[in-house]
C-alpha cells in the first residue's frame, strides 16, 4: 500500500515538473519572437485595399509594403489585385501580401498570390478550406514537379489542385469552368507542397533555433474551359520558370 501510493507521488512530483518546464520554454519562447529571414523580396511599396461590401468601392492602405511581384513577364503585362477588407481583418495584422493579375497579349490570364507570415503562423492556411468557401470544387490532388532552370537547375515542389466552378451570367445563365490551382510554401532553407511538413517545421524550428520560422505561401491560378486544363498547365509552368526567380530568395527544395 505505501509502496503504491509513493510511486503515484513521484508520479504526480514528475507530472507537474513537466508542466511547470513547458511553461517556462513558452513564456521564454512567447518573450523571445526573434524572426527568420524572409524567403521572399519585400519592397516598400503600399499593398492596397479594397472594401467591396459597401455600397461604393472604398479603397485603403493595408500595409505600407508588399511582396514584390514583376510588373511585366514575357509577353505578360499586369495590375495589382488589392485585399478585401474582410481577409484583411481575418488574417494576422504583420501579414505581408503580394498580389498580381497578369495578362499575355492573347488575352490568358493567370493570377500569382504570395502570403507571408510574420510572428503569428496563422497567416497561412489550408487553401481547400478557401477555394470550397468561394464556390469551386476540386476535382483533383495531385503533387508535380515544375523544372526550374534559374538561378540553377532544380524540381519545384508543388500542389496542383484542378477545380469546377460555374460562372452566372447577368441572365442567371451558368457556364462550367475548370481551373489549375498550383501552390506551395517556401522558407528561408527549405520548399514544401506538404502543409503537416511546414507546421512540423514551424514548431521544430522555434525550439532549436529559438527564433519564429517565416514561410511563404505561393500561388499561381488560371481557369479555363473544360478540356483545356493540361495546356494550361504547360503555359502556367513556362510562366512561373521565368517570374519566380524574380522574388522567391530560396529555390533550393529540400
Amino acid at each position: 500500500m505505501f509502496e503504491g501510493k509513493k510511486n503515484l507521488y513521484i508520479l504526480s512530483a514528475i507530472a507537474i515538473f513537466l508542466m511547470i518546464g513547458a511553461g517556462v520554454l513558452l513564456g521564454y519562447l512567447q518573450e523571445n519572437q526573434r524572426l527568420s529571414q524572409t524567403p521572399v523580396k519585400v519592397v516598400a511599396e503600399p499593398m492596397p485595399g479594397v472594401d467591396s461590401s459597401a455600397t461604393e468601392k472604398k479603397v485603403f492602405t493595408v500595409r505600407t509594403n508588399r511582396v514584390y511581384l514583376p510588373e511585366k513577364v514575357l509577353d505578360y503585362s499586369s495590375i495589382l489585385i488589392p485585399v478585401e477588407k474582410a481577409e484583411f481583418e481575418t488574417l494576422p495584422k504583420d501579414t505581408i501580401y503580394g498580389r498580381r493579375l497578369y495578362r499575355s497579349s492573347d488575352g490568358f490570364e493567370i493570377v500569382n498570390m504570395v502570403v507571408l507570415m510574420g510572428a503569428d503562423r496563422t497567416s497561412i492556411h489550408k487553401p481547400q478550406y478557401c477555394l470550397e468557401g468561394t464556390g469551386w470544387r476540386i476535382d483533383k490532388s495531385e503533387q508535380v514537379l515544375i523544372p526550374m532552370d534559374k538561378p540553377f537547375p532544380y524540381q519545384l515542389p508543388a500542389m496542383k489542385l484542378t477545380l469546377s466552378g460555374y460562372l452566372v451570367g447577368q441572365n442567371g445563365e451558368k457556364t462550367l469552368r475548370r481551373g489549375v490551382f498550383l501552390y506551395w510554401f517556401v522558407a528561408p532553407d527549405k520548399m514544401t507542397a506538404e502543409h503537416k511538413n511546414r507546421m512540423w517545421s514551424v514548431a521544430a524550428h522555434r525550439i532549436l533555433k529559438g527564433e519564429i520560422e517565416r514561410w511563404a505561401y505561393i500561388i499561381y491560378f488560371s481557369t479555363c474551359s473544360p478540356g483545356e486544363e493540361d495546356a494550361v498547365f504547360e503555359r502556367m509552368k513556362v510562366f512561373i520558370r521565368e517570374s519566380l526567380p524574380e522574388y522567391q530568395l530560396v529555390p533550393k527544395a529540400n
